[in-house]
């Protein structure tokens, strides 16, 4: 593999498990709103939240009308989505180093303040996006969008 090519990989993964990450972020503000039956002029407001925030409006909303297995199964969703998040603070805030035959990623804590490393190789990260899609169609399926007029 040229380092180009190599580097090709990691740009390509990194920006997958952007979109994709962002595409999960817009579906869960949809069904917040939709679920709270907010009007379209004030869905500006529900923008403005932040993912972590929008994990919880989601679970303490959402799962109101829901029976305990559903909620169950809900909850256990929106936990991957937190969790999920935790590696998008990490891409998009950390410190990418891409070059001669390999990748990584070094993100420091700001809660221990200790330096890590991660995805070693474009691969790794390729499957975060993965499973980042996978995970929006397992969320959407918790969603029963209005019908067109």
């Amino acid at each position: 593999m040229t380092d180009e090519s190599n580097q090709n990989e990691f740009y390509l993964a990194i920006g997958r498990f952007v979109a994709e990450f962002s595409r999960l972020e817009a579906l869960l503000k949809w069904m917040i709103e939709d679920g709270i039956k907010l009007d379209d002029k004030y869905s500006g407001v529900v923008v403005t939240h932040d993912f972590a925030m929008l994990c919880t409006i989601a679970e303490n909303v959402l799962s109101r009308d829901m029976d305990e297995a559903k909620t169950a199964q809900f909850v256990a969703v929106i936990r991957k989505c937190r969790e999920l998040n935790d590696h998008r603070v990490r891409v998009v805030h950390g410190l990418w180093t891409i070059g001669r035959r390999k990748g990584s990623l070094v993100h420091r804590s700001r809660q221990k303040l200790e330096s890590r490393s991660y995805w070693q190789n474009a691969g790794e990260l390729a499957a975060q996006a993965d499973a980042t899609a996978k995970l929006w169609f397992d969320l959407a399926d918790f969603w029963n969008p209005p019908k067109s007029k």
